[in-house]
């Protein structure tokens, strides 16, 4: 089960450092808020793991 879990975080980040790559590429203006996408992946591995 967390493997699963585990498994569809990591797509959606991969999806989305790909669309901010497509997004960069293509020279648009789109602000990403890194940090709260760090602090959302911090607190999603953090209730994986109880």
């Amino acid at each position: 089960m967390r493997s699963l879990a585990l498994q569809r975080y990591s797509t959606a980040a991969a999806a989305m450092a790909l669309a901010a790559a497509v997004a960069q590429a293509a020279n648009l203006n789109i602000s990403i808020p890194t940090q709260q996408i760090q602090l959302a992946w911090t607190l999603a591995r953090v209730l994986l793991q109880l």
